[in-house]
């Protein structure tokens, strides 16, 4: 990847540098702010070029080399997605150039900055197309073929990395409703618990019934032993009384 940044940085300079030729791409009037733009890059003042090109644009006169330093300036501050707007539009600038050569030349560096701006801003599919064009202008790009290579493996860990937390998404939804399955579940035996006293007291109630019941069962049959009894030692009694039977045996003759 540190080879990737060097190449980046000599990129950059060059058109920078080729911007102070380019005084028929802006006017006279405004090759001065354009110069004193560039001054402030070089100076590693970002700011105040990002000031002084951002101001540029708002002119009739705009240029591919004046939106390459400004993708160039949001580069250096970090804002890769503002940088890659910004060579989108140079790109389309650079494409009303009649001479092929130049045109190829500038198409080339273009997408080379667009696609490491796209690779540093995560962007990896637009890395790999950006990186693809600037080699179809430039076949001898090896660090474009370089930085293909880190794209595609940077992308393949970030659709793996989506995946897993689509996964991981998943399994937190499943448990979701497992739990609220759960709680619904819960609620229902709560509200059967809520319910259960009534049924409870019924129940109790008939058992003492029916205790009840059986203690007076037991009661009359206990009565009706007793009078039994009674009625059965009366007899007796009046049995013993009974006069004795006369007893006549008969002989024979």
């Amino acid at each position: 990847m540190e080879r990737s940044v060097m190449k980046l940085i000599v990129i950059l300079s060059i058109i920078l540098v080729s911007a102070t030729h380019a005084i028929d791409a802006v006017s006279l009037v405004n090759y001065f702010e354009y110069q004193k733009g560039y001054d402030y890059y070089q100076n590693e003042d970002y700011d105040n070029a990002l000031i002084i090109f951002s101001k540029m644009t708002d002119s009739k006169e705009k240029s591919g080399e004046l939106y390459t330093n400004l993708g160039n300036t949001y580069f250096k501050k970090g804002d890769y997605k503002r940088a890659l707007s910004s060579y989108n539009t140079a790109s389309e600038l650079f494409a009303a150039d009649k001479n092929t050569e130049t045109q190829d030349q500038h198409h080339a560096i273009i997408n080379y900055n667009a696609g490491t701006a796209a690779l540093s801003g995560n962007n990896y599919k637009k890395a790999i197309k950006c990186f693809r064009e600037s080699l179809k202008k430039n076949p001898k790009e090896y660090d474009a073929k370089y930085n293909i290579e880190i794209a595609i493996l940077k992308l393949k860990e970030q659709e793996k990395n989506r995946r897993k937390e689509q996964n991981k998404k998943k399994k937190k939804e499943k448990k979701k409703n497992l739990d609220e399955d759960e709680n619904k579940k819960e609620k229902e035996i709560e509200i059967e618990k809520e319910d259960m006293p009534s049924n409870v007291d019924q129940h109790e109630k008939i058992t003492v019934e029916e205790s009840e019941i059986e203690k007076e069962n037991k009661e009359k049959a206990k009565q009706l032993l007793d009078t039994l009894s009674r009625l059965e030692k009366e007899a007796r009694q009046k049995h013993k009384k009974l006069p004795p039977k006369n007893i006549t045996i008969e002989q024979d003759w």
